[in-house]
């Protein structure tokens, strides 16, 4: 853990300080391993570093051979105590059930408040073989930019081929749907930003891969892992993985599995998702309440519909149709598509996400494909699309519709 050039060195210390009271190994440094500059850091000894995918295939072989049966694409539309009801209409009946779907989809108000969905950028570049140490990097976080939760880098080094070792940098995070202004609002320019970010501590050659994700970051920093708040004894969610999640799903996998069997375990109050730190309150709620603002400034709906004609391919908007707020996209083809634009999971209004091709909800960080499909919660509905009857009153004309 290093200083980002915003920050105050007294951050590291306290950071030092905190984790030494914990008890974790820990040791301040000089100059951080691997930097071109002299940088203190603090070292944060006996880490492991594994591969997700080989983890996630032993695991679900694990459950296969002692006797689970996995179901993929298969979407819980309901969770009750007794089990599921697929969107297909199947009934899975069950002794307890564990929503762990990154956000919980069987709850509208309680978690969803308690944490704020990000975007999270990240670029994957080739550097020389063995220049770095294996590791992982992380900075306390811009300052600089006018957030109560400053987002912070993280880079990690993965094998790559002979000669090069990929090296995975990620960062300027920002809420979902809210992108900001400036310089920031662009995702291109976040890619931008990152890389110029990397570039300035690492030798990186070409840039090969980049992608952006989903994290979930909770009131005091720490996963919501146990029963879910006002729900039956029998349902536990897992969610608010403050970008652990590796570390947070074995801990969740352990938990959850003696709450289930009756075990005490010590995590259990430290993860309980009904938990309320009234010191981390304040910083949470300044953010959730700055972000709501920010969004409330950004939507007016006196758009008219002849805003559509001047859609390019690949955008997409909200614009105002029939009365109604109307998500529309216009494909490589040239067709238009047309869903509501109200969020399935309270009803706010979804922006667009350039880089993703996607509706992005600002308030709770539901996202959607372009046609409307769910892709992540709380939502766990798609948007409805516009019917047809509804696409011909709009009276667009050279266009080419596809309406749900």
């Amino acid at each position: 853990l290093f200083l980002h050039p915003s920050d105050e060195k007294e951050s590291l210390q306290k950071e030092l300080d905190a984790a030494l009271r914990a008890g974790v190994n820990v040791e301040m440094l000089d100059h951080v391993p691997g930097f071109s500059e002299e940088l203190e850091g603090i070292h944060f000894k006996e880490q492991a570093q594994f591969h997700p995918m080989k983890y996630l295939k032993g695991l679900c072989q694990a459950i296969e051979q002692m006797g689970g049966r996995l179901f993929t694409e298969t979407h819980a539309s309901e969770i009750h105590p007794w089990g599921i009801v697929s969107d297909q209409g199947y009934k899975i009946k069950s002794n307890y059930v564990v929503v762990a779907t990154n956000s919980p989809v069987n709850g509208k108000y309680i978690i969803p408040l308690k944490q704020i969905a990000y975007r999270t950028y990240v670029i994957g570049a080739l550097i020389k073989k063995e220049i770095l140490p294996r590791a992982l990097w992380w900075d306390t976080g811009n300052h600089a930019i006018n957030s109560d939760i400053p987002p912070y880098h993280y880079v990690r080094l993965e094998k790559y081929d002979d000669t090069h070792d990929l090296i995975i940098c990620g960062g300027e995070d920002h809420p979902v749907g809210d992108p900001g202004e400036g310089e920031r609002a662009s995702p291109e320019n976040r890619y931008i930003l990152l890389e110029s970010w990397a570039r300035k501590y690492f030798p990186l050659e070409d840039i090969i891969y980049r992608w952006s994700g989903q994290v979930m970051e909770p009131m005091d920093g720490l996963a919501y892992i146990g029963h879910n708040p006002f729900d039956k004894d029998n349902i536990f969610i897992v969610t608010g993985d403050s970008g652990n999640g590796m570390t947070h799903c074995t801990i969740a996998g352990i938990l959850i599995t003696d709450l289930i069997t009756g075990k005490k375990n010590k995590w259990q109050k430290i993860y309980k998702p009904s938990r309320f730190i009234f010191k981390a309150s304040g910083p949470f709620f300044q953010m959730l309440k700055g972000s709501v603002m920010d969004i409330l400034k950004k939507f007016s709906f006196d758009k008219e519909a002849e805003e559509l004609s001047s859609l390019k391919i690949g955008e997409g908007k909200v614009v105002k149709l029939f009365g109604e707020k109307c998500g529309a996209f216009r494909d490589e083809n040239n067709y238009l598509h047309l869903i509501s634009a109200e969020c399935t999971h309270l009803g706010c209004t979804v922006t667009w996400n350039m880089d993703e091709q996607s509706w992005d909800c600002p308030c709770h960080g539901s996202r959607f494909t372009y046609k409307g499909k769910v892709i992540n919660g709380p939502a766990n509905n798609d948007l409805p699309g516009v019917s047809e009857s509804e696409a011909l009153e709009s009276r667009i004309e050279h266009t080419k519709f596809v309406v749900g």
